[in-house]
């Protein structure tokens, strides 16, 4: 059973991402008036109310509350009030903002849920994470050709020399879109490109830790075979049945590399 503290945390994390279900809702509603002029974006927007009040009551029945705490929601991000009608393009990058500040609230409550093995938790808050990660995504793609629309309006005439607008043809989101999908792609690639996977802080007194593997080693090898992610891991440890030695080749810093073996699976 988890500590106390623990649990408290869990809640007030669970209270936090309701608020900001909430805050989602709101922006939503905010500027649905504004994006009415582009049916492809109000279809999206429609398509995320949805998402945010489905998100909402899930977390609601989790709670096992009927009624909402509407005291004290954090200033987590804050509608610009502008002078007009704000353009489309700001309307998708404050709902962008709103969703990627969820996606980082659901990823922790997804390391909550499976720390502490809250099963309800461990299959809601990583379908939302990826509800929110999806719209995200949308809202980006939606961006770029809403800017072009909001340019034309504005008088500015493509000024491209491209072979495509040399037909009459505007190739200039289809660029866009490339160079951002591939700007994401690149940083993904370089997070994490040393062989192997990263160790957290070990259990106490787990075999690991009798052994004397810190937070930052490197697990290389289990049995000899290469591993890099969490499934090579369990694949590799669940073909020996309970009790059996898994010999595991680690790496501490640059240069040291040492076997422990003897680690007897739980």
């Amino acid at each position: 059973m988890a500590d106390s503290r623990v649990l408290h945390r869990l809640q007030r994390q669970v209270e936090e991402v309701a608020q900001l279900e909430d805050h989602a809702a709101t922006t939503l509603a905010a500027h649905r008036r504004v994006v009415h002029a582009n049916p492809e974006v109000l279809a999206a927007f429609d398509g995320f109310i949805t998402i945010a009040k489905r998100h909402r009551d899930a977390l609601d029945a989790y709670r096992g509350r009927d009624a909402r705490d509407e005291s004290g929601a954090p200033p987590i991000l804050v509608v610009h009030e502008r002078r007009g009608e704000p353009p489309i393009s700001d309307a998708l990058r404050d709902v962008h903002a709103t969703f990627s500040v969820a996606v980082m609230s659901y990823a922790v409550l997804v390391e909550f849920a499976l720390r502490l093995y809250d099963r309800d938790l461990r299959e809601l808050a990583p379908r939302h994470l990826s509800e929110y990660a999806a719209a995200a995504q949308l809202t980006s793609e939606l961006i770029f050709s809403a800017v072009v629309d909001e340019l034309v309006e504005d008088g500015a005439d493509c000024e491209c020399v491209c072979p495509m607008c040399s037909i009459g043809v505007c190739g200039c989101v289809s660029a866009t879109g490339v160079t951002f999908t591939e700007a994401w792609r690149d940083a993904t690639s370089t997070s994490d490109a040393a062989p192997g996977f990263l160790i957290q802080r070990p259990r106490v007194d787990s075999a690991l830790h009798v052994a004397g593997v810190e937070r930052g080693d490197r697990l290389l090898e289990v049995d000899g075979h290469a591993v890099a992610s969490i499934f090579d891991i369990q694949a590799a440890i669940r073909a020996h049945p309970i009790g059996d030695d898994v010999r595991l080749l680690l790496e501490s810093g640059p240069a040291v590399v040492r076997h422990v073996s003897d680690y007897l699976p739980q």
